[in-house]
């Protein structure tokens, strides 16, 4: 089959989002017409542009690459390739030897017939705004469904202290780019127990097993995190519901529910799909105390198995991710008796709890991300000089810019961050290398927070970041996306950001979404979209 390809003259639009007339393919049975679409913001991209690609990877990994010189039909190029069966069609943008932009579709079958295909495209490396959240939103939880499909679960519109929770779940869906991305769906996470809405739960991808493909687990949370005196003690409302959310059918239900109620806690897979729970504040309405049992979901008989020996290491504030197969790992933070550690355990896939290799120190409020070899990257975190917790209102403690990849069961040092921080988040991109946003370079009573109350430990964030940065694992090395320092109030984030949610797509790259500002009264409805690089090899990075 012959496909003629050419480019119409791109034009932009005043629209937030825009659309260009594009590449047309005619087939002998089909014609496809592809329409680029963009971020208003990005449209001086379109401009830099000398040669355009359209890359076509088959279902089987095939992959022909139409290309062009210049921006106009006069210069289209003719090429053999077969119909289009369950095909990715990729749009790059060159100058020279560089990636301008590129974008990519869903997986298309065509064979016959006229049809138009919308790619949203961006600059290559990039971090873009986008749409708002339909309303501010913070410690809600957010996984990727991939598809360039996000799902957000509950979380506070208002801000740290006495916030009140909702029960919204919000699509993200960067394929309705043109028009509205974020809506709130009528499915409605279930009313808590002393009502309200639902905060400090964990939202969990169960990838790995056919029986949860596609499935979310949703466990424990509460109301609210802190009371209108900013404290965590007396809250009584920490839940051990848990509930299955389906990305296919936006439907949730009731699962089992966990033998402890927790929040604050948190959640990892392991590579056979089941959900490790660590620590959390416990219900208690007279003392602040933490869980320190460890429970497993297992999603093929829909059930918990709490692991008979106590969790003695970090029970909140720790560092947790999956360790290839090998099981979960969790590091730091705080203990069940209140102490700083620097103790890491791993929960194998037998259930066992097993010590170690341990940090160099003890750090709170730091972060791991599971690499796509299977090891694991830890970040930052704020540095006390001893184990003796006091209150959770410390008086001083700095982040770290140290960051260390745990190997062969010892953690080795890297190269530092481009900045400390603590109370971050990251993810994986697809091609390997990990997108680190927001967080704080420090906690300190005396940090400008718009007459907030001083939260300390307990995410308090006058000192927040609206910085990010990206891990290359190939070099173990950081770079900064924008000029940022500690206290810019922009950079690539659009406020200084403590703990929002981030999460990745395989096409589109990954999603900023929520946190609070360094007053702490607010929380963040700002969106970004962080585009992966583009190589040779057709890979986003």
């Amino acid at each position: 089959m012959f496909i003629d390809f050419f480019l119409l003259t791109m034009l932009a639009c005043g629209s937030p989002t825009s659309e260009t007339a594009g590449p047309v393919i005619n087939g002998n049975a089909f014609s496809l017409s592809v329409v680029p679409v963009y971020r208003d913001e990005q449209a001086d991209m379109l401009d830099e542009v000398d040669t355009l690609q359209l890359v076509v990877t088959q279902g089987d990994g095939e992959r022909t690459t139409l290309g062009l010189l210049g921006t106009t039909s006069e210069n289209a190029l003719s090429s053999s390739v077969p119909k289009l069966d369950n095909a990715t069609l990729t749009l790059v943008g060159r100058s020279a030897e560089a990636v301008i932009f590129h974008g990519s579709s869903q997986p298309l079958t065509i064979t016959e017939g006229e049809h138009e295909i919308d790619i949203f495209v961006a600059r290559s490396s990039t971090a873009v705004d986008m749409p708002d959240l339909p309303s501010p939103a913070w410690m809600a939880p957010m996984i990727g469904a991939g598809d360039g499909v996000f799902f957000v679960f509950g979380g506070t519109e208002e801000g740290l202290v006495g916030s009140e929770s909702n029960r919204s779940i919000t699509r993200y869906d960067l394929h309705r780019s043109a028009d509205l991305p974020a809506t709130k769906l009528s499915t409605l996470l279930m009313s808590p127990s002393a009502g309200g809405g639902w905060i400090a739960h964990t939202a969990t991808a169960m990838r790995g097993t056919d029986v949860s493909a596609g499935l979310v687990l949703i466990a424990g949370g509460s109301t609210r995190f802190l009371s209108e005196a900013g404290n965590i003690v007396g809250q009584a409302n920490g839940s051990n519901r848990a509930f299955i959310f389906d990305t296919s059918s936006e439907e949730i239900e009731e699962t089992t529910a966990m033998f402890h109620a927790r929040f604050g806690h948190q959640a990892a897979v392991n590579h056979r799909g089941e959900v490790v729970v660590v620590g959390g504040f416990a219900q208690h309405p007279e003392e602040l105390s933490l869980v320190d049992f460890i429970e497993i979901y297992q999603p093929q008989t829909e059930s918990w198995n709490v692991l008979s020996d106590p969790n003695d290491a970090g029970g909140v504030f720790q560092a947790m991710a999956r360790l290839g197969e090998s099981g979960v790992l969790f590091c730091g933070g705080l203990t069940s008796s209140f102490d700083y550690t620097d103790e890491c355990r791993l929960v194998t896939n037998s259930g066992a709890i097993q010590s170690a290799a341990s940090l160099d120190r003890p750090l709170a409020h730091a972060n791991m991300t599971t690499l796509s070899d299977g090891r694991v990257l830890l970040t930052g975190g704020l540095v006390t000089e001893d184990q003796t917790f006091t209150t959770m209102a410390e008086a001083d403690l700095e982040a770290t810019d140290e960051a260390w990849i745990y190997e062969g069961g010892t953690w080795r040092m890297i190269s530092s961050m481009r900045m400390p921080r603590a109370m971050h988040s990251a993810t994986l991109l697809a091609g390997g290398r990990v997108l680190i946003a927001g967080g704080v370079s420090g906690i300190d009573p005396e940090a400008d927070r718009d007459g907030a109350p001083y939260a300390g430990l307990a995410f308090d964030p006058g000192k927040a970041l609206a910085c990010a940065e990206i891990f290359n694992p190939q070099t173990e090395t950081f770079s900064k996306l924008e000029s940022c320092v500690q206290g810019t109030d922009s950079a690539t984030l659009q406020n200084r950001t403590v703990a929002p949610a981030i999460a990745s797509d395989p096409t589109f790259g990954a999603l900023i979404v929520g946190g609070i500002t360094a007053a702490g009264s607010e929380a963040v409805d700002s969106t970004a979209l962080f585009y992966p690089s583009y190589t040779g090899s057709e890979q986003a990075q």
